[in-house]
């Protein structure tokens, strides 16, 4: 007989990924609510320079870790306006695919992770490939939708692997810029740790604030599922507690803690930095200095991050920023000199003429003139068709933003000859 954890949380690999969507899409109608939670493998590197406020080097810090490292686990718990939740299941853990070899992470977290029950070579040989589950979670009814609500505690990272994932792109550099991309994905949004800050003898971090509330724990402390199911039965108890089952949404809606600099927060002193990282040794291990930067060996991703602003090849068309280099489609690393062309990549380009878009493969070459629609069907079903299915995502994204940017042509008509008399026959 499984037991009430195995019941209400339900795992999710690659093998059930679309099973479980599919039912999730019907599930989300009924239960609206979604409380969630990411689990990700630490923070590796803060960056350098001179930042105007604190907030703004905490959302740097964040997005460069975002844009280096992987989500490995995504927690998603289903709840109706009341707080009831599905009878049978009511979270869906998702895991990622994840390699302790091959993928940047701090140890300090994976050790962490490691003792919470996370298996990290099941991860590697059975998680989900993140491009399908952005794919699939565009459609999902999850996102974009303002009936939608969801519910986090302390998630400024949470939601910037949702929106690396749902983008295919790094975050934006501005933090302003965030949180507009943030409220089109997520335009309903309650952080937990925000909300406490108008609750009397509430603080510290979920697991505190559930014993203060007498909310009991289902599962691991740690993995993504049973922490997402904690947030939920945390907001519905504070919410009927603190705020008689009534949130003022004008002053909570959309905030997340530790992040925006007109939220709530004073002005700061402009803030220096240098690159810190941690080390396989943990958090003892001694900042890198000035001195001795030059001296650390950097990876292939921290180099390429610290690079690709000032790369000749990256341009922005339609608020998309991509590479420009002839089948790097995923902007990351160089496609030419890093090692890692694709005899199957597939590449998206302007039409010289400015109309258009061209497809290339090894073997073909294609201008697209028909539309956004057409044009994108037509590269999504390319990829389909052996070329790189995993490059289908940002593909599209690439055809709808260069064909954003050119003007249909107007042809002009002809202007009759002045003076000159029409001739009859």
């Amino acid at each position: 007989m499984p037991s009430p954890e195995r019941s209400i949380i339900r795992e999710v690999w690659a093998e059930n990924l679309d099973q479980e969507m599919t039912l999730l899409r019907g599930l989300v109608d009924h239960y609206p609510y979604l409380a969630m939670d990411t689990e990700f493998p630490g923070v590796v590197a803060r960056p350098i320079g001179n930042f105007r406020t604190s907030a703004d080097y905490h959302y740097q810090t964040l997005r460069c870790n975002v844009d280096l490292l992987k989500m490995i686990q995504l927690g998603i718990t289903f709840a109706d306006e009341n707080g009831n939740v599905p009878k049978d299941a009511c979270t869906w853990q998702f895991n990622f695919k994840f390699s302790l070899s091959d993928d940047m992470y701090a140890q300090d977290s994976i050790d962490l992770l490691i003792k919470s029950g996370i298996n990290f070579q099941k991860h590697e040989d059975y998680g989900i490939d993140i491009h399908r589950f952005g794919e699939l979670l565009i459609s999902s009814g999850f996102v974009l939708l303002d009936d939608v609500k969801w519910i986090s505690f302390h998630s400024g990272y949470d939601f910037g692997y949702l929106l690396k994932v749902l983008t295919c792109s790094p975050l934006p550099g501005e933090e302003p810029d965030f949180f507009e991309l943030l409220r089109t994905y997520f335009p309903c949004i309650y952080d937990i740790k925000y909300l406490m800050k108008s609750c009397k003898n509430l603080k510290g971090g979920l697991q505190d604030l559930a014993n203060d509330l007498q909310v009991v724990r289902i599962g691991a402390q740690h993995q993504a599922g049973s922490d997402s199911l904690l947030t939920c039965s945390a907001f519905f108890k504070m919410r009927q507690i603190f705020f008689d089952d009534a949130i003022d949404d004008s002053k909570y809606l959309g905030y997340l803690y530790g992040l925006g600099s007109a939220v709530g927060s004073t002005a700061a002193q402009p803030v220096n930095s240098i690159a810190t990282f941690n080390s396989a040794a943990g958090n003892d291990s001694p900042l890198i200095t000035n001195a001795s930067a030059g001296l650390f060996k950097m990876s292939a991703d921290l180099t390429w991050l610290l690079i690709k602003n000032n790369n000749s090849f990256l341009v922005k068309r339609s608020g998309v920023q991509f590479s420009s280099e002839a089948g790097n489609l995923l902007n990351k690393n160089s496609f030419k000199f890093s090692g890692l062309a694709n005899k199957k990549t597939i590449d998206i380009a302007a039409a010289a003429s400015g109309r258009g878009v061209v497809v290339s493969t090894p073997k073909n070459k294609v201008t697209l003139t028909k539309g956004i629609r057409k044009s994108a069907r037509s590269v999504a079903g390319l990829t389909r068709a052996g070329y790189r299915a995993d490059l289908r995502k940002a593909a599209l994204a690439r055809v709808a933003a260069v064909l954003a940017t050119q003007k249909p042509v107007k042809v002009a008509a002809k202007k009759a000859s002045k003076g000159v008399r029409a001739n009859k026959n």
